[in-house]
């Protein structure tokens, strides 16, 4: 048995839902206009909202939008007369289900049920978010106060920075010393040197450092993330670009690190950078990580073949990659394994 909202400005049709939703089960609340809807939800939030369009006042898809805003458990099911209004308008209030008067007791009956599905589903959402948040947290203060205690400085400092990597996973950190080297041989080809060069080296092997702060759930995960878990990810460059700050001497290699997940149109996190603006380094260890995470066998999937992989480079230069850093990486793997 849930809750459900039954929002209709016409008495009749408001009480024939009323008895309907009883029927199926359920606690029925009605509420005649959208003022009044909203505050039977603050009083006892409501598992499943049924909203008429037309009302005096605002109507159902305002309702809508505010319950979906404030209230992002509760499922909402758009029920109209207007046989003019376009169900995919229903669909930017994130509803579940559109019905069109008149429909009968078992298509109400359906749409319930529908919604108590999704009702759940987003209460577990939420209620799974909430863990991975604490141990993100929690993870998080810990990598910042055993950071904190390292002493050494310049080359030693970031191998010290390494050792918990590979004290994590010995995997990531064999992973960080391929992405590293591939680096350096495009940052290269493409003229830098000095310091720059230096910065790209230690920015390639930090670039998942904050991935240290992630919940074991989602780094195990034998399978895709969903897109709660994927926010929770997104968080990592941020994070390890902020512990990284807090030690001397690291600025250049923390701006590498969390630009190092930005797209070159401008589709990637954490600041969604776009061309240019994202620093030289974040473009090249962008190319560099992405090709050796495609040629080595991932939890998720198996390992592609070096031509495969370059192929997938090349389809997404001036997307995903800078394409002078694509440019810099065939040079460097060889036109004829790209061919291959």
């Amino acid at each position: 048995m849930s809750d459900v909202l039954v929002v209709d400005d016409e008495a009749a049709m408001r009480q024939l839902m009323t008895r309907w939703v009883e029927l199926a089960g359920h606690r029925a609340f009605p509420a005649s206009n959208a003022e009044e809807a909203l505050a039977i939800m603050v009083a006892q939030p409501q598992a499943i909202a049924l909203c008429d369009i037309r009302m005096p006042g605002h109507d159902g898809l305002w309702l809508a939008e505010r319950i979906r805003r404030d209230f992002p458990d509760t499922a909402v099911i758009i029920a109209t007369g207007a046989r003019d209004t376009d169900p995919r308008v229903a669909e930017h209030t994130g509803a579940v289900d559109y019905l069109l008067k008149p429909f009968g007791q078992d298509r109400l009956k359906f749409a319930l049920e529908r919604g108590f599905d999704w009702h759940l589903a987003a209460a577990d959402r939420r209620e799974w978010l909430g863990r991975l948040t604490i141990e993100l947290c929690q993870r998080r203060n810990t990598l910042t106060e055993t950071v904190a205690g390292v002493d050494e400085t310049g080359a030693s400092q970031i191998e010290a920075l390494l050792d918990f990597i590979g004290a994590a996973d010995p995997e990531a950190l064999c992973h960080a010393r391929r992405v590293a080297a591939m680096s350096v041989q495009i940052a290269v080809a493409l003229g830098l040197t000095g310091d720059a060069l230096n910065a790209v080296r230690a920015g390639a092997l930090l670039h998942d450092f904050g991935k240290l702060a992630l919940p074991d759930a989602i780094l195990r995960k034998p399978a895709e993330l969903s897109l709660v878990e994927m926010d929770i990810v997104r968080q990592h460059p941020g994070i390890g670009a902020r512990v990284l700050q807090s030690l001397a001497g690291l600025e250049d290699v923390a701006a590498v690190v969390i630009s190092a997940r930005e797209w070159y149109d401008g589709s990637g996190y954490p600041g969604a950078l776009q061309g240019e603006a994202i620093p030289l380094g974040g473009r090249v260890v962008a190319a560099a990580d992405a090709f050796d995470a495609m040629t080595h066998a991932q939890i998720y999937r198996d390992a592609m073949q070096s031509s495969e992989a370059l192929r997938e480079v090349l389809r997404c230069s001036g997307s995903q990659f800078d394409p002078t850093v694509v440019d810099a990486l065939l040079k460097i793997l060889g036109d004829s394994a790209a061919q291959q």
